[in-house]
């Protein structure tokens, strides 16, 4: 058909068109139109009923949000919620995140049972040994059970044996101020010393005094694991967050999964070998206790609760076992370790508050040869308070671990999906000035009430060890001993700056721990002072 013919049959169309047909035509039109502004109203009030998602900054394709987070993803957070509000939504490479970032959203946050979960990460899994650790692994029944377990197994073994942590504080402490003060005229590195300190304290804790002697070398070269987990963490997070780079980092990722084989390898040794020597086992070793209640817990309700793949698991004693106890080693090494590496500068830089403490040990202690313990907690509120601030300012694990929404939520009236990460960074709600007054400074008395005695109430404002079912569960026992070693070297050592005051800023890793600085450590002589 060529175009005049085209234009002649047009015009006979045209013609052929009557008044009627056309006001059908236009009729239809309308009704089409109609209906469609009918359901984009209704489509818009539905979209405008639906609950809101928390706001957030724009990403980039792919990599989301990933490259404004930095170096230091806790501060940049907390920067973030200045223009976002508390409680940010983000995207990290292929997954929806949300970072919540205030004291008050925190705790709601820790306290919400539906975002208990743990998410589905390649860390996670590398860490969990299919779903016994009760750390890694995603809330269920047999997370209660194996929590619950080691709950118990604490507070049995050490909570209720304050002998056991006085005489583990005095021994290793001894050792400490020994390298400490080798050479009072030189400065000296103290963070491999006390690295030291607290796993040989740990091991021992953990395990007795059941293994061999000759395990120095042993344990040194798991504090050089737990370094090369801790470096390397920047890259399991790259892999959780776009687990298609796995290629780009695989000797990296294998580095994460060798840490975790070695130290459960070197656990299960370890317990082969208190077995294989029931006599020389303490009765009071978290490995005595947490047998006992393993036995005693696969009897219990909850154990029977348990799904077959679940009873599967609790059967196998021994892998189980073994997992359980390396998630106490694991965790009863950073985070006394970090704290106590950071109390060193924060004294450093506050002269008077050091002095305050050595005058408080003097005076309450006196010459007494040993000591602090347990016992003497009531006697020494500045320590206990010091203790306290440490961990809140320093907040060595910034944010925790990840938690994971299991199904639709609210937080402060925010939307939060169902497999949703949600983030609590613990530093920046330890830091929030609606909560405490100049959060950024170093200052004891905020935990000491008008009569000078810690704050009854002490445990609601700090969140370092996070909150409810999922806080951590050694929380007690960490507190303790960094209240023993802490006083233990204050009691013997006095800390001065070298030439350069330490850096505060720290480095970020799965953990905050403070950059490398040198000090005096000088052996002091306590003085009795006379009460005021």
């Amino acid at each position: 058909m060529d175009l005049n013919t085209l234009i002649h049959w047009l015009a006979n169309a045209v013609n052929r068109v009557t008044w009627s047909t056309l006001l059908v035509f236009l009729c239809t039109i309308i009704v089409i139109l109609f209906c469609k502004i009918i359901k984009f109203l209704f489509q818009l009030q539905d979209k405008r009923q639906q609950p809101a998602l928390p706001p957030g900054p724009y990403g980039l394709p792919v990599i989301g949000n990933l490259l404004q987070l930095g170096t230091s993803p806790h501060v940049t957070l907390k920067e973030l919620s200045k223009v976002y509000g508390d409680i940010i939504s983000l995207k990290l490479g292929s997954r929806k995140v949300v970072c919540v970032n205030s004291f008050a959203s925190v705790k709601e946050a820790a306290s919400c049972h539906a975002l208990n979960g743990r998410p589905p990460l390649y860390s996670f899994e590398i860490s969990s040994y299919g779903g016994r650790s009760c750390i890694f692994s995603t809330y269920s029944m047999l997370y209660l059970h194996n929590k619950k377990t080691v709950a118990r197994a604490l507070h049995y073994s050490l909570l209720e044996n304050s002998e056991r942590l006085n005489f583990l504080a005095a021994d290793e402490g001894k050792s400490l101020i020994a390298e400490l003060i080798k050479n009072e005229k030189q400065p000296v590195n103290p963070i491999p010393f006390i690295k030291t300190t607290v796993i040989n304290f740990a091991f021992r804790m953990t395990f007795g005094e059941c293994h061999d002697k000759n395990l120095k070398a042993e344990l040194q070269n798991l504090i050089e694991l737990s370094v090369d987990f801790l470096e390397n963490s920047a890259a399991g997070n790259i892999l959780d967050f776009m687990p298609w780079l796995h290629f780009a980092f695989k000797k990296q990722a294998q580095k994460m999964k060798s840490a975790n084989d070695t130290l459960r390898e070197f656990v299960r040794r370890i317990l082969k070998d208190c077995r294989d020597n029931k006599e020389n086992t303490r009765e009071t070793s978290v490995v005595s206790a947490m047998i006992k209640t393993l036995r005693k817990n696969a009897l219990s309700d909850l154990a029977r609760q348990l799904s077959e793949p679940e009873q599967e698991i609790l059967r196998d004693e021994e892998a189980l076992l073994t997992q359980l106890v390396a998630d106490v080693f694991a965790a009863s090494l950073e985070t006394v370790a970090a704290t106590l590496c950071w109390s060193i500068p924060f004294l450093v830089w506050n002269q008077d508050l050091q002095q305050q403490m050595h005058d408080e040990l003097d005076q309450q202690l006196g010459l007494q040869a040993e000591g602090p313990f347990i016992e003497d907690r009531a006697k020494l509120p500045f320590l206990q308070a010091t203790v306290l601030e440490l961990l809140r300012l320093s907040t060595v694990l910034p944010f925790g671990l990840p938690h994971f929404a299991m199904e639709d939520t609210f937080l402060s009236g925010y939307h939060i999906p169902k497999d949703t990460l949600v983030m609590l960074n613990l530093w920046a709600a330890n830091r929030d000035p609606k909560q405490f007054e100049q959060p950024d400074k170093f200052n004891p008395y905020r935990f000491l009430d008008k009569s000078g005695q810690v704050r009854q109430d002490y445990h609601s404002h700090y969140l370092t060890f996070s909150g409810g079912s999922r806080r951590c569960i050694g929380g007690s026992v960490a507190k303790a001993e960094l209240f023993l070693l802490l006083g233990t070297l204050l009691k013997n050592v006095s800390f001065t700056p070298a030439n350069n005051m330490p850096d505060m800023e720290g480095n970020f890793g799965l953990s905050l721990r403070p950059k490398a600085y040198k000090i005096y450590a000088r052996r002091r002589v306590a003085e009795p002072v006379p009460s005021s």
